[in-house]
């Protein structure tokens, strides 16, 4: 997950986060695992490879401040550290952001760090993309415009380049302007303009169905396959306590008066949900852990007194209750977990194949059905001067592996593999190292079994705060946080949005079905239009709103005419069947009055034949109620050219609108025109 910055921790009358730390450990996780084909010297494949990924421990000095709006009043500490701050070494001012926190308290901090697109890595000519460890550090930071803040430096700690150091590092690659996101081979290129698609959410080029959801421009591909840095076309920020929706949505503000965001359409789009949010959880150590009735734990500043108990004691199950009792007030869910079924070298039981954990790489075999190759060496080669897999390497190889809830670890020496669900495990040897010394087993590498049962009525606490936000805990009364063995963390991160419209709700016009669907638009603003694809009488109109009612403003009927004016041309010989034309001139709304009636007999009908009544060619105008409302056959002679006038002052009032009928009676005519044109206000 890219992890990019907190742009909402700057906040008015609070001081800007400055913390000086003491970096005692540095524990390399991961290497960059792509190689972009240009002869990348520090890629994890490559001769030389450098990791890019830590897991530190640091201390960490309390600062005092003026303001008492911060968490504790007057101070910052290490509960006050948070996913997306950065920590720069205090002598060269080398950066990493901070990507998850897996314990904290007031004093101490262990957390996850990345050197952000690898910068530290390429600055310097060793490829070592972390500062001195152990060494002194700063954390810090950074605000809505990609700028470090770093006001008051802590005094007697950093070098004098320090600042001008760490400055340069976010003016060189800014990361409001270079923003980083990710899609599994999404296969974008430099300059590409970027949508989402409104039913998947995922990022996608720029086309007419998805253009509404832009998103900006990419700036670089990569790196690797699946990332990319994006230049926003919007402010982006992360969200404290949450963005509601999936990745994709609009986001509305509530028109309830409760000034909570919605995914109903109130008519304001004011963001676009970009990323979204990764749960936090933190995890207790202790098995079946037990309280004391009236022990007082504070989550997120709220006190939760357990007072759901057996005889007094506090079961992980009755923590649960208690604490879910005010989970709408600290945000965070508790759940009693099974607790992690952990197994770990045995060379007394199982024997070693040299004496020590480990084997000449390659060897293989499966975890609960998956195969790890272990392949790793470079621990073993630091510490013998040859490339055999020990602990440390093959722990690598079993989280590369990424087998579902198995993680790896080293103790001493020794390989912990830990099922995270308490579910049993099971190896499988698939093929021996150098000297035919199986990974599990008697006398073999890893001096495991290859069973283990898994545990039963066995469980931790657990906690989950589903927005990506921290979870802070602190014992009021009693020691429960020891009984369950439950630290603080943050290893969530929060929802991001992208601003739209920046707020500002303009009119617009909104394509609807039908006058059901104009009806149920649910807010409109004085000047919003409507273009109704079909009336009900199988004409398209566009209305306006006025800021009490919708208004025509026109029709199909009077777009397809000049200044209000209906008119047909006949011309024969009639394609029409039988003796009689019957059109439509047209549609007029309520409210609507007929002037004039024209009527230019451009060529006299002849050719005709009468019958045995020797009828004679007709024309009528009216509608289909009343024929010869605006003019009868006796006020117009087709048989003679001329043009013929009415003034019928027809005011019509109605809810749908009034067809204008013509009707003339050729009686096959074979030659003659005539035009008739029907005016309106």
């Amino acid at each position: 997950m890219a992890i990019n910055y907190k742009t909402s921790a700057i906040d008015l009358n609070v001081p800007a986060k400055v913390l000086p730390c003491n970096v005692l450990t540095a524990t390399p996780l991961a290497n960059w695992e792509y190689d972009d084909g240009k002869g990348d010297p520090w890629w994890g494949g490559g001769g030389n490879a450098k990791a890019y990924r830590w897991e530190i421990n640091m201390t960490v000095t309390t600062i005092q401040h003026g303001s008492h709006l911060t968490r504790t009043a007057r101070q910052f500490n290490g509960y006050d550290i948070v996913v997306g701050d950065f920590i720069a070494g205090a002598t060269d001012g080398r950066a990493l952001q901070i990507v998850s926190i897996s314990e904290k308290t007031a004093f101490t901090v262990k957390c996850q760090v990345e050197d952000r697109l690898r910068y530290n890595t390429f600055r310097s000519a060793s490829g070592t993309g972390i500062f001195n460890v152990p060494g002194g550090a700063v954390v810090f930071q950074i605000n809505e415009e990609g700028d470090p803040m770093l006001d008051p430096l802590p005094t007697g700690i950093v070098s004098s380049d320090f600042y001008a150091n760490v400055n340069s590092r976010f003016k060189y690659l800014n990361p409001q302007m270079n923003y980083v996101l990710e899609q599994t081979a999404n296969g974008f290129e430099e300059g590409d303009v970027i949508c989402m698609d409104a039913t998947t959410g995922a990022f996608e080029l720029a086309a007419p169905d998805n253009i509404e959801r832009l998103v900006g421009t990419v700036t670089h591909p990569g790196p690797g396959p699946n990332r990319f840095l994006l230049r926003p076309a919007n402010g982006v920020i992360d969200f404290v306590p949450g963005l509601p929706g999936n990745k994709g949505d609009f986001v509305y503000p509530a028109i309830d008066g409760s000034g909570d965001l919605t995914l109903t359409d109130t008519g304001v789009a004011i963001f676009l949900k970009l990323v979204d949010e990764v749960p936090s959880t933190t995890r207790g150590t202790v098995i079946n852990g037990q309280a004391t009735a009236g022990d007082t734990m504070n989550i997120n500043g709220e006190d939760i007194v357990f007072i759901t108990s057996s005889l007094g004691v506090v079961s992980v199950q009755n923590a649960v209750t208690d604490i879910n009792a005010k989970t709408a007030d600290h945000k965070v869910t508790a759940s009693a977990s099974p607790a992690p079924n952990e197994i770990t070298s045995d060379i007394a039981t199982y024997g070693s194949a040299y004496g020590l954990i480990g084997g000449f790489a390659p060897f293989s075999a499966s975890i609960n059905g998956s195969v790890v190759n272990f392949s790793t060496t470079a621990a073993g080669q630091a510490a013998y001067g040859m490339a055999v897999a020990i602990a440390d390497d093959m722990a690598a190889d079993i989280n590369a592996a990424g087998i579902t809830d198995i993680t790896a670890s080293v103790n001493a020496g020794n390989l912990v593999i830990s099922q995270a669900q308490g579910s049993a495990i099971t190896i499988v040897n698939t093929s021996p190292d150098a000297n035919n010394n199986n990974f599990a087993g008697m006398n073999s590498c890893a001096s495991l079994g290859l069973t283990y049962a898994g545990s039963s009525n066995v469980f931790v606490l657990q906690l989950e705060r589903t927005d990506g936000g921290e979870i802070i805990l602190q014992d009021a009364v009693g020691s429960a946080t020891n009984d369950f063995g439950i630290l603080s963390g943050h290893t969530g991160s929060y929802a991001v949005g992208l601003n739209v419209e920046q707020g500002v709700r303009k009119a617009g016009t909104t394509v609807v079905s039908n006058i059901a669907a104009r009806d149920a638009i649910p807010v409109k603003l004085a000047g919003d239009s409507v273009y109704i694809l079909d009336t009900g009488q199988g004409e398209w109109a566009m209305h306006v709103w006025d800021g009490t009612q919708w208004n025509i403003v026109a029709t199909q009927d009077s777009a397809s005419t000049d200044a209000n004016s209906l008119s047909h041309t006949y011309t024969m010989p009639s394609a029409s069947f039988g003796t009689t034309e019957v059109v439509t001139l047209g549609r007029i709304s309520d409210n609507s009055r007929v002037v004039s009636v024209l009527v230019e007999v451009v060529t006299p009908l002849s050719g005709y034949a009468g019958g045995p009544n020797n009828l004679v060619p007709s024309l009528e105008i009216g509608t289909v109620a009343d024929p010869s409302r605006f003019m009868t056959e006796d006020q117009n002679d087709v048989e003679g050219q001329g043009s013929y006038t009415t003034t019928p002052d027809f005011h019509y009032e109605g809810t749908t609108e009034l067809e204008i009928k013509c009707s003339l009676e050729h009686l096959n005519a074979n030659a003659g025109e005539v035009k008739v044109t029907v005016t309106y206000v």
